[in-house]
């Protein structure tokens, strides 16, 4: 919420780098985020109603599916998107590429629609039936 605050009252230079700087927070997540464009996809999920900063979480959550993230934060909306070499001009929305060459071992036993987790205890587990706020989209 801090990043949308801040946002609005900083340039679009200084803009970019407190945005990937909070991104960056999260260990070995991101390796690029650029404002204005889009990934063209294919988009493998949508999740509404959610912040940029849960929407890179969401993506890092499912290793086998997930590449990168757009991200529209006029509307709250999250595309994760399965490849990341074609992009798109689109000025509302973010692009952020992650990282997951630092994925455990034990998340690459997950099916692409599990959940990968780290519990409190610092397990791994795959959880299924976790998509109630996704939907995969059919073209």
């Amino acid at each position: 919420m801090a990043g949308v605050l801040i946002s609005k009252s900083l340039e679009k230079g200084t803009f970019t780098l407190v945005l990937l700087c909070v991104i960056s927070s999260y260990k070995g997540v991101t390796s690029s985020v650029v404002p204005g464009e889009r990934y063209r996809g294919p988009v493998v999920r949508v999740v509404g109603m959610i912040g940029q900063q849960q929407c890179v979480r969401e993506c890092r959550h499912r290793p086998k599916l997930c590449r990168g993230v757009n991200y529209r934060r006029q509307e709250l909306l999250c595309e994760l998107v399965s490849a990341i070499n074609k992009t798109e001009p689109k000025p509302d929305y973010v692009r952020i590429e992650l990282d997951q060459n630092d994925v455990p071992d034990e998340c690459m036993a997950c099916s692409a629609d599990d959940l990968c987790v780290t519990l409190s205890s610092k397990k791994i587990h795959c959880i299924r039936g976790m998509l109630s706020k996704c939907q995969p989209l059919h073209h």
